[in-house]
C-alpha cells in the first residue's frame, strides 16, 4: 500500500481504506476502482491523499516525469497549476485568463504544517496570503498572555492586506490550524495588483469593511450578551463558515479546539462546558473529537 496525492492519483487505482470527509461520510470504500469522477469528487472535499492499493498502472507517472524535468521546467509546470486554482478563488472571480496568468508569476505557492506562526502581532508587514486549503486562526495577545480569536479562513479567503496598505506593523498573529496550502504576494507586488485592477480594490474594500463589522459585533457581544448567548453564537458562525447540511442538522467539521472556542467566544473554558453540557441534554448539538452537529433553526430561535 502507498500514500498518493490526490493530485497524482489515476483512474484505475484501487482504494486502499476507507475514505471520509471531514464531516465523517464516507466518500468511497476500500478496494473501490477510482475513475475520474471520483478523483474530482475528493478535491471537492478537499481530500488531500489517499491510501492506495499498491502502486498505480505503469508506475507513479508524476514522481518519474517530476523527477526527469529540469528545474525550470518544473517551475513553469508548477505556475500552470497555480494559474488553474487562482480560477477558483474568489477574489480573482473577475479577471480574465492572461490577468490572472500575470499575478501568477507574481505570486508564490508554500505549503506549511500545522500549528506553523505565519507572522506575529507587531511584525512588519511584507505579504499578502490566501488560502488555497487549510484552515488559519489569526488572534491578539493581550499583555497577560490571553489569546482572543478574531477569525478562521479556509480555502478561498484571503488575509494579511491591512498592513500592506497602510504600511503600519501586523495588528494580529496568523497561524496554521492544520496543514495548509498557501499563495503568497509580497507588498510590491500587491500594491501592483490593486493599481492595475481596479476591480480587486472593490473587492479588498468590502472585505476589509466585512471584518470591521465583524470586530464590532465582537465588541457588542462582550459588551451585552452573556455567555450562554456567545457560546451558541460562535457556534452558529463557525457552522455558517463551515458547516454542511445533512437532513436536519449542520455538520461542522472543528477547525478549533475547546481553549481555541472558548476564546473566539470570550468566555472560559468551564463556562464554555457548562453551556455545551446544556445544549447537549437538550438534544440540541452532539460533540465529537474533532466536528459537531447541531440543529441551526433551533439555536437561532435561542437567539431571538
Amino acid at each position: 500500500m502507498a500514500v498518493f496525492l490526490v493530485n497524482h492519483v489515476q483512474a484505475g487505482m484501487k482504494v486502499g481504506i476507507d475514505i471520509f470527509s471531514d464531516s465523517g461520510i464516507k466518500l468511497l470504500a476500500k478496494g473501490t476502482t477510482i475513475t475520474e469522477q471520483h478523483i474530482q469528487m475528493l478535491r471537492s472535499h478537499k481530500i488531500r491523499e489517499i491510501d492506495i492499493d499498491g502502486e498505480a498502472p505503469g508506475g507513479d507517472y508524476d514522481s518519474d516525469k517530476s523527477r526527469q524535468m529540469d528545474p525550470a521546467q518544473r517551475a513553469l509546470e508548477e505556475k500552470a497549476k497555480l494559474r488553474q486554482l487562482m480560477k477558483h478563488i474568489p477574489l480573482f472571480s473577475s479577471l480574465a485568463p492572461e490577468h490572472i496568468a500575470l499575478l501568477a508569476d507574481r505570486m508564490e505557492k508554500r505549503e506549511q504544517d500545522a500549528q506553523t506562526i505565519l507572522f506575529r502581532e507587531n511584525d512588519p508587514g511584507d505579504s499578502f496570503f490566501i488560502v488555497l486549503s487549510g484552515t488559519v486562526k489569526i488572534y491578539r495577545t493581550s499583555p497577560e498572555g490571553e489569546e482572543k480569536i478574531l477569525a478562521v479562513f479556509n480555502a478561498g479567503d484571503s488575509f494579511g492586506e491591512l498592513s500592506l496598505i497602510d504600511g503600519k506593523p501586523r495588528s494580529a498573529t496568523a497561524q496554521t490550524l492544520d496543514n495548509a496550502e498557501l499563495v503568497v504576494m509580497s507588498r510590491e507586488h500587491f500594491l501592483d495588483m490593486l493599481k492595475s485592477h481596479f476591480d480587486l480594490n472593490l473587492v479588498i474594500m468590502a472585505e476589509i469593511v466585512q471584518r470591521m463589522r465583524d470586530t464590532n459585533d465582537q465588541v457588542s457581544d462582550l459588551m451585552f450578551f452573556d455567555v450562554r448567548t456567545r457560546v451558541i453564537k460562535s457556534m452558529v458562525k463557525l457552522a455558517n463558515r463551515f458547516g454542511e447540511r445533512s437532513d436536519h442538522t449542520i455538520v461542522v467539521q472543528m477547525p478549533l479546539d475547546r481553549h481555541e472556542l472558548s476564546q473566539m467566544a470570550g468566555v472560559t473554558i468551564k463556562e464554555l462546558n457548562e453551556v455545551l453540557y446544556d445544549l447537549e441534554d437538550r438534544q440540541l448539538v452532539k460533540m465529537y473529537a474533532s466536528y459537531f452537529e447541531l440543529n441551526l433553526i433551533k439555536l437561532r430561535s435561542l437567539l431571538r
